[in-house]
Formats: structure tokens, C-alpha cells, sequence
């Protein structure tokens, strides 16, 4: 006689679906976490070759950081290439995606603002980088009170900068993540991932870290070329200092233009 085939039952099946999706919960997040691991640690490879590039501007020019000429410098559509930091340290880099932070959080801005070639950009920016940045999101900004912003009827007369009067370079930020090509005043860094930073206020220090890039942090380029990760917290509270070349800042900036101190 033929014998009886055997199956799962149902409440085998069931407890089966219920195993594979408690692992599916718990495993999801490490693949996740990895995955920004990776985007963090190739993001950080491209922050120290532009590093490298910041030191080979300097010497090159006679001990110069870059600087910008902003939007405010000269009518729409008037400037040149070599008009951002970026577009200076384009001959050594020649690639304009290092730039362009895969981690970045485009959903939470505005599309048209950075995306270069797009000219309903603010002001007349999308004129002042390199042709090869058309397409690219500006996703790493630059200290502007280091790499100063020139002619600027709020910003004075502001010559660029020199190593000399850099107090510390290994703690003074050059470059950052930051949702904005100029870092301004350090809220961008602590903010990387979003819009506004003043709209993002959390002055009991609860949830700033999932506005950051990279695993609760941001990449950081400092003066002296050399780069690495930095915790939110730790730029948010030593923000000040970070930002400030002659180190004379005691306070921290939290507001998208300094107008407040964090708590």
C-alpha cells in the first residue's frame, strides 16, 4: 500500500514565518548600519583626498587658504569657475563627485537649491563652480570664517586667510558634511541631513544625531589636510572652537547663522 505523504502543518508553517521575521527585524538594521559604514568610510576617503588637495592649494599659493566670492560679489550669471574653495581645489582633485556624499538626505531639501546646472538655484552660485559640477550635489561645505567669503557688504573686507594665522590647523574645521556648500557657522555640520538647522532645534540634545550623516556623526576636514569622523555631540559642543581659526570663540553656535548659543 502507498504510504501517506507528511506536511507541515499550519501551526508549523506559522511558527516558521514568525522565526524568519524576528530575524528579519533583528538583522535588518546591522545590513543598514553596515551599509552607511561603507558609505561612511568611502565618503571619508574622498574627505581626505580633498585634504590633500587644501595642502597642495596652500603651498602652492604661497601659504593661502582659498576663499569664495559669494553671490552677493557681483550680478547674476557673473563669475568664474574659480569662484567657490571648490572650484580652487578643482585642478588637484579633477573629480567633481567627491563632493557628492551618497549618505546624503536629498529628500530633505530643496531639490533645485544645490543641484548644480539647475539654475533656479539660490542667487547666482550654479554660475561659479566648474562645468564637471552640473549634476552633483554640493554635499561637503567649507568654513567660511577659514576659507573667507570676499566682498560682501555683511562680511567687510575679509583677505583670504594665511597658515600663520591659523592658531591650530589640526583643530580648525576646513571642510565638512554639510546639506550646504558653505558650513557657516558649524550648525550645518551638526545638522548635515537637513534642510534648516533652526528648524531642527533640540535644546535638550534628544535627537540631533539623526540629523547627522554618518552613523550618529559627520566627516570633518581640518586645516592642517588631515580628515576623520567626528560625533555629533562633539562638534556641537566644542563648535566655537572648531570653527574659529584664532581660537578667541568660548561660545557654541546652534543657530543656521549664530544667533544663538546651544543650552
Amino acid at each position: 500500500m502507498l504510504k501517506k505523504k507528511g506536511g507541515f502543518t499550519l501551526i508549523e508553517l506559522l511558527v516558521v514565518i514568525a522565526i524568519i521575521a524576528i530575524l528579519a527585524a533583528i538583522l535588518f538594521p546591522v545590513f543598514s548600519r553596515a551599509r552607511e559604514q561603507a558609505r561612511k568610510s568611502a565618503c571619508l576617503s574622498h574627505a581626505r583626498q580633498i585634504g590633500v588637495a587644501l595642502m597642495m592649494y596652500v603651498q602652492d599659493w604661497d601659504e593661502t587658504y582659498p576663499w569664495g566670492v559669494p553671490s552677493c560679489a557681483a550680478p547674476y550669471g557673473v563669475g568664474t569657475p574659480a569662484d567657490t574653495p571648490m572650484g580652487k581645489l578643482h585642478p588637484y582633485i579633477k573629480n567633481a563627485a567627491v563632493w557628492d556624499c551618497p549618505s546624503e538626505a536629498i529628500a530633505d531639501r530643496i531639490p533645485d537649491l544645490l543641484k548644480f546646472g539647475d539654475l533656479a538655484g539660490w542667487c547666482c552660485w550654479p554660475w561659479r563652480f566648474p562645468g564637471e559640477f552640473a549634476g552633483h550635489y554640493i554635499s561637503i561645505g567649507y568654513n567660511d570664517h577659514l576659507l573667507r567669503n570676499q566682498d560682501c557688504a555683511w562680511s567687510g573686507d575679509r583677505p583670504p586667510r594665511k597658515m600663520s594665522q591659523v592658531v591650530a590647523p589640526a583643530d580648525t574645521v576646513a571642510f565638512a558634511d554639510s546639506y550646504f556648500f558653505s558650513n557657516c557657522c558649524g550648525a550645518r555640520i551638526v545638522f548635515a541631513n537637513s534642510m534648516w538647522s533652526n528648524h531642527y532645534r533640540d535644546p535638550q540634545h534628544r535627537s540631533v544625531s539623526k540629523h547627522t550623516r554618518h552613523v550618529g556623526g559627520d566627516n570633518v576636514i581640518f586645516a592642517d589636510g588631515h580628515a576623520k569622523w567626528m560625533p555629533w555631540d562633539a562638534i556641537a559642543s566644542n563648535c566655537g572652537r572648531l570653527m574659529d581659526p584664532e581660537k578667541i570663540w568660548t561660545h557654541t553656535w546652534f543657530d543656521m547663522w549664530g544667533r544663538e548659543n546651544w543650552p
